[in-house]
């Protein structure tokens, strides 16, 4: 099956990713690439140029893979054929909601950006994102932060919309339900012997030179430092920017710099990661953070903000900062003490750090996952997984299962003394202990098949559900029977009450819930 790859904005993450893709499906895929430049007008003319560039495709047996920067709704109303594919994914390097963005202006310059997020102006560029996952049969995102602060985006954005023109809440719901986080991948480094090591803390901060990175923070935490045994490595990605933040042109002469400046050979990028003892973040803006992920693939230890995407990314007790003054107290105490933090300290954190889940070929098996979720079997709510089993929507067969756990809650209910005499307890000669069993068959049956389809749906609210059931059951069984564990003259205790209601109660509580989490 044909995989077609639309990529208006090719430069930096997005030019890479294409890149990625061309390993994962190198035999069947078509690549249409623009030059990565004026990214507004990009996402918002991109799908007329597609529209006349991609050849008509005569059958639907294809996959069309977008980013987020084309506007998908318009592509798929210009080109009807294009609708007709397998399945339209479209994948989220980051979202306009929370990107730094300018609505006035079509220059990409950060220092000509402002958060909307922040404005009281209506975000068409979010908006027109939003209508794309809409259109998208898998919506992928490159972290978690980044899908939920997309829908937060959404919420706010909707709740300015007047309530006579307010699209319905539950495109939230739908947009969440085909979502989910599919990490960027990183480069596995090739063996190579680690170079002599230096004789104070080599930090290196490898980001772009514009203000969302923030090298303000960085420039104004080196100049408090209080020891002289750290070096530093300015080194970053190269931009389309026409100048960059002034903080790079001040002087230096109070720093200890070794590297300063872009590096354009791979090679030598590789080498100063190699001889690196942290990566630093000081980034106000970050959806993943491909370059402090390649530090840390070298054995670097990353120390970055206690906000974005890297909360999901790193241990924030030993890794992340909230302040200023930790972030100089972090780096003083390692470079205070160089022997514990190479051979104790390190070694420690980077423990805790599974790389393998960032590589194709790692245990976390991150190119089956890109295999499944684009050329089928992928979806899931944020973050899970399971769109689509076998060919049949999840919602199918949740509605399936729960007519069952439907059938067999209401036999109980209209007629519980006739099920049980059928399973040949007896009321009068038998023990409590016989209903007990019964309901604990039931319980825990009921319990195993619901948290098994609750988990793939996510449903935070269906865990409550499966611990209130548990609860009633272990409540129940411990309640004292009543004459020493004999029924009462009603054929009940008061235990196998509390378990009859508690479990009844949250299997109905779970039929709605399946019934209507779509």
């Amino acid at each position: 099956m044909q995989l077609i790859i639309l990529e208006p904005f090719s430069t930096g993450s997005h030019e890479k990713f294409v890149k990625i893709l061309s390993f994962i499906f190198p035999q069947s895929s078509s690549y249409y690439e623009l030059e990565g430049k004026k990214w507004h007008w990009r996402l918002q003319c991109s799908a007329a140029i597609y529209a006349t560039s991609i050849p008509h495709q005569s059958d639907g047996n294809f996959v069309l893979l977008a980013s987020s920067m084309v506007n998908l709704a318009d592509l798929v109303a210009l080109r009807p054929d294009l609708q007709r594919c397998k399945r339209k994914v479209l994948y989220f390097h980051e979202n306009q909601y929370a990107y730094p963005s300018s609505s006035s202006s079509s220059s990409s310059s950060s220092s000509q950006r402002q958060s909307q997020s922040q404005t009281k102006t209506f975000n068409n560029d979010g908006y027109a994102q939003v209508m794309s996952a809409l259109v998208a049969d898998v919506v992928l995102f490159n972290s978690l932060y980044n899908l939920n602060s997309f829908l937060a985006g959404l919420k706010q954005q909707m709740a300015m919309i007047p309530k006579d023109c307010r699209p319905p809440t539950k495109i939230l719901d739908q947009i969440q339900a085909k979502s989910r986080v599919l990490f960027f991948p990183i480069d596995r480094p090739l063996p190579y012997n680690p170079p002599q090591p230096l004789d104070s803390l080599h930090v290196v901060w490898n980001h772009r030179w514009e203000h969302d990175k923030n090298p303000e923070l960085l420039f104004s935490a080196l100049a408090k430092i209080r020891t002289r045994n750290i070096c530093v490595s300015v080194i970053g990605e190269k931009t389309n920017s026409n100048s960059f933040p002034s903080v790079f042109s001040t002087n230096m002469s109070h720093i200890n710099l070794l590297h300063f400046g872009y590096v354009e050979d791979v090679d030598e990028y590789r080498s100063v990661l190699k001889s690196a003892d942290v990566v630093l973040s000081t980034a106000n803006q970050e959806f993943f953070g491909i370059s402090m992920l390649e530090g840390v693939s070298y054995g670097a230890v990353p120390l970055a903000p206690n906000r974005l995407s890297y909360q999901e990314l790193y241990p924030r007790k030993e890794c992340l900062y909230n302040t200023e003054s930790q972030l100089c107290k972090r780096l003083e105490n390692w470079a205070g003490d160089l022997d514990k933090f190479r051979n104790i300290t390190r070694k420690k954190i980077l423990a805790k750090i599974n790389m393998e889940k960032f590589y194709l070929d790692g245990g976390g098996s991150l190119k089956n996952e890109y295999e499944l979720c684009v050329m089928g079997g992928g979806g899931g709510e944020g973050g899970g997984g399971g769109g689509t089993w076998y060919g049949i929507t999840s919602s199918i067969w949740c509605s399936f299962i729960a007519a069952i756990f439907a059938i067999i809650c209401l036999r109980i209910l209209i007629s519980p003394h006739e099920c049980l005499v059928g399973l040949g307890v007896d009321y009068n000669s038998q023990r409590i202990s016989g209903k007990a069993e019964l309901q604990a068959y039931y319980a825990g049956s009921s319990c195993a098949v619901s948290f098994a389809i609750l988990s793939m749906r996510k449903g935070k609210v269906g865990l409550l559900v499966i611990l209130c059931v548990l609860g009633g059951f272990i409540v129940g069984r411990f309640v004292n029977y009543n004459d020493n564990g004999k029924d009462n003259d009603e054929g009940y205790d008061g235990g196998a009450e509390v378990v009859f209601f508690a479990e009844n109660v949250g299997a109905a509580i779970t039929l709605v819930l399946l019934m209507f989490r779509d």
